[in-house]
């Protein structure tokens, strides 16, 4: 009842001491510095998935490169749903009222190659530019408005222009997605749901004409969500995806195109092979004993997934303690290699699968990870220390309970790529673990 569910979150606050110090030290906040857009950058760098690289990135050796996309030089097109100035609404341009607060992928890249090199041309535009135009300010501000107003623009006459850009360059960064936005005010969001997986406005159309070129393409993704876009996975030479980066995404972007940046990130989710697949989520529940797998089903680019320009490989897989007690734990362990000339970051990814239990379990957890810094050909050994209550789970009771039987412990580049995988068993009765049940585990990355 309602008394219970209160004394829940007031003992977890006792529990964290927040009654005890109430208040936070405030001291001073500094705003807007360079150090902090530098953390910006460096977080949103980290955050970049590289899905798709058939040689073609980093760009090198090309004389121009053609920048097209509605988002490619949008004042907003970095910012997530809750991050100023999304909230800010209005009717003047932003260069009128508020400094841009991020660059835009087409000022960072022309910082990069120079602005004689990229050859800007946007292509369409995402909505009507009545709309494109408008900002949005934080707290209420009550406006009235035609909702025609907010209609996605069905205008295709630019994307000509923009054909002729990639027809007379070495190379074409396509930009396209979404603009985060609140109820409607954008195309994903809250409150503003998407009814497939399509891209928004006739950005499609202009992915497809600039595909039609035959010229080798770079498809930059700006958006929280997946897509599933056929022509872009089979025929794109790259496809980086980059989600919504924040104020240092322009740059983070710029300086992975042109390896400046490694690109390290993993995919949070998967990218399916058509819209019927969804809802697809790589931890499903294990299906009945001989169900014939759908070849159309499943994720072309799955959870867990991510390329970099470095090459690695991984070797001596190990394990302690095959079998252990509820209180005991286990260590895997493998050496990852950098073989190429390039510093980069390897992520080692944990998952388990509980064989037999008294519930349907998930066909796969991911239960830990480690990002391996990696200098041009050196080794490091990663051992991942996994106690047994990590194997636990919510049964029928609600309780949380860990039960004897076989696992399958798997190291893996990502969901659907299983490197190494070793059964492993706990021994003894049922047990219910209490509300400080060991949830993590332990990770070590040593030098060789």
């Amino acid at each position: 009842d309602l008394n219970m569910a209160v004394l829940r979150v007031l003992e977890e606050k006792f529990r964290q001491g927040i009654f005890d110090h109430p208040y936070i030290d405030e001291g001073q906040v500094c705003l807007g510095s360079q150090k902090n857009h530098e953390l910006a950058e460096k977080a949103a760098a980290a955050s970049l998935v590289l899905l798709k690289n058939e040689g073609l990135l980093p760009l090198s050796g090309v004389s121009s490169v053609a920048l097209i996309g509605p988002l490619a030089d949008h004042p907003y097109a970095m910012y997530s749903g809750y991050a100023p100035p999304v909230h800010l609404q209005g009717t003047h341009g932003p260069e009128e009222t508020v400094p841009k607060l991020a660059k835009t992928i087409r000022c960072a890249l022309q910082e990069v190659l120079g602005e004689e090199k990229v050859i800007f041309e946007p292509g369409c535009m995402l909505y009507e530019d009545k709309v494109e135009r408008a900002i949005f300010f934080p707290g209420d501000v009550d406006f009235e408005h035609d909702n025609t107003e907010h209609a996605l623009s069905e205008d295709i006459s630019r994307i000509d222009a923009a054909v002729a850009a990639a027809l007379n360059c070495d190379a074409t960064v396509l930009v396209v997605g979404d603009l985060a936005g609140l109820f409607g005010q954008g195309t994903v969001g809250e409150g503003s749901d998407a009814s497939d997986l399509t891209l928004p406005g006739v950005q499609q159309h202009l992915l497809s004409r600039i595909l039609e070129t035959k010229k080798p393409v770079i498809v930059v993704l700006v958006s929280g969500r997946p897509y599933c876009l056929d022509s872009a996975f089979t025929q794109a030479k790259a496809i980086l995806c980059t989600w919504l980066p924040g104020e240092g995404g322009g740059e983070a972007i710029a300086q992975t195109l042109v390896g400046g940046h490694n690109p390290s990130g993993r995919l949070p989710l998967s990218f399916v092979t058509n819209a019927g697949s969804m809802p697809y989520s790589y931890n499903h529940s294990k299906k009945a004993a001989g169900m014939p797998k759908q070849k159309d089903f499943g994720a072309v680019y799955p959870f867990g997934y991510g390329l970099s320009y470095s090459k690695f490989t991984w070797s001596d897989f190990s394990v302690e303690q095959r079998m252990i007690q509820s209180e005991g734990e286990f260590t895997v362990s493998l050496t990852v290699s950098n073989d190429s000339n390039r510093e980069g970051q390897e992520v080692v990814q944990l998952y388990v699968r509980d064989k037999v239990a008294s519930i349907v379990r998930p066909e796969k957890e991911l239960k830990a990870f480690a990002k391996v810094l990696l200098k041009p050909q050196e080794k490091k050994r990663v051992c991942f220390t996994v106690p047994a209550q990590m194997l636990s789970f919510i049964g029928l009771d609600m309780s949380r309970i860990l039960e004897p039987g076989s696992f399958d412990l798997m190291l893996a580049k990502n969901s659907s790529e299983i490197l190494y995988s070793t059964e492993v068993t706990i021994l003894g009765e049922p047990r219910i673990l209490s509300r400080n049940w060991r949830s993590l585990s332990s990770v070590s990355i040593d030098s060789l």
